[in-house]
């Protein structure tokens, strides 16, 4: 479905404005309904990129974050320390580590994930009626086509 022809400009770049403003503060607030709170926000990331598969060394992090190598270390080690994640010999490749989270870690970022939906889910039932829930479910639909790559 494309944008009607009565819409200008102006009027996306509001709603442009006013979507990254709205989302940088549901994603504000689902962080406060998180295990995560004694985390900083690179560690978080680590521990997600780390439970979806999407990397597996130092460097795949620091490259996937934009960060220097070094920088990715200290975060990684961190985490290590912390018992949220383990590194093994790369079988392939004895020189490169290869990470992964510990039951710990998994467990921690489930959980994180648990709390927030439930709080989503308990304040859309609280705030929107059934028409709303479905307007909602149909603008999910259409922010899914804007992260389509």
């Amino acid at each position: 479905m494309k944008q009607d022809d009565s819409s200008t400009p102006t009027d996306a770049a509001a709603l442009a404005s006013e979507l990254r403003e709205l989302t940088g503060r549901l994603k504000r607030r689902l962080r406060q309904e998180s295990v995560n709170r004694g985390l900083n926000l690179s560690q978080v990331a680590v521990l997600g990129r780390l439970y979806r598969g999407e990397c597996e060394t130092t460097s795949e992090l620091a490259r996937a974050e934009n960060v220097r190598s070094q920088s990715m270390g200290h975060t990684v080690s961190k985490l290590q320390a912390d018992g949220f994640v383990e590194a093994r010999p790369d079988p392939n490749d004895g020189r490169r580590m290869l990470l992964s989270l510990t039951p710990y870690g998994r467990e921690r970022v489930e959980a994180g994930r648990a709390m927030r939906d439930g709080w989503l889910y308990r304040t859309i039932q609280a705030r929107l009626d059934a028409e709303e829930q479905a307007a909602l479910a149909h603008a999910v639909t259409l922010l899914k086509r804007l992260t389509d790559e």
